[in-house]
């Protein structure tokens, strides 16, 4: 019985757009994170997942988002739809009023303008790793905007970094994972 599901695409060379149709099927499924990754879209067969109670799907390219479908998931109370700067606001809100019972994530207009840095399509391979050697998590990190390393570093690691954070804290932080 499966119960949680992380899935992870974004990694260097990958294609994956969309989650994968096999996924409809896992009728158990409670809590689905596919955070971080570069899916674009969601099927409307995500109305299949009855018993679904969490949805993480912020950081990603999506584009749109199957309204009717997810507002009908009686059983969703945890939605994160934030750091996805392509949907539209107005698609946002009415999904956060088809699912009143739901705590809905995501970035107002407001928040999506602050954002300067544009953030990495995927992890990059560091140049000089043989081939077959994985890259050292600080190459990985660093890339990313503060923001963006604040929620990874405390989704992924428990660590937070605390909001004014000057860029040597930053960077032990990164030396110190």
């Amino acid at each position: 019985k499966l119960v949680t599901l992380q899935l992870c695409f974004a990694v260097a060379g990958s294609k994956q757009r969309e989650l994968p149709a096999s996924l409809w099927q896992h009728h158990t499924l409670e809590n689905l994170d596919v955070r971080y990754n570069c899916v674009r879209d969601i099927a409307p067969d995500i109305a299949n997942l009855t018993n679904l109670r969490s949805l993480l799907i912020a950081g990603n390219k999506l584009q749109k988002l199957p309204v009717t479908e997810i507002g009908g998931m009686s059983t969703l109370t945890e939605l994160d739809v934030s750091n996805n700067p392509r949907l539209g606001e107005e698609e946002l809100h009415s999904l956060s009023a088809a699912i009143p019972l739901c705590h809905v994530t995501f970035d107002s207009a407001s928040q999506k303008e602050e954002k300067h840095e544009p953030e990495p399509e995927l992890v990059q391979e560091h140049p000089k790793l043989a081939p077959g050697e994985h890259p050292p998590l600080f190459s990985q990190l660093f890339p990313l905007s503060t923001p963006t390393l604040r929620q990874r570093l405390l989704s992924q690691f428990g660590v937070e970094l605390p909001h004014g954070s000057d860029t040597q804290h930053r960077l032990s932080v990164l030396h110190k994972l």
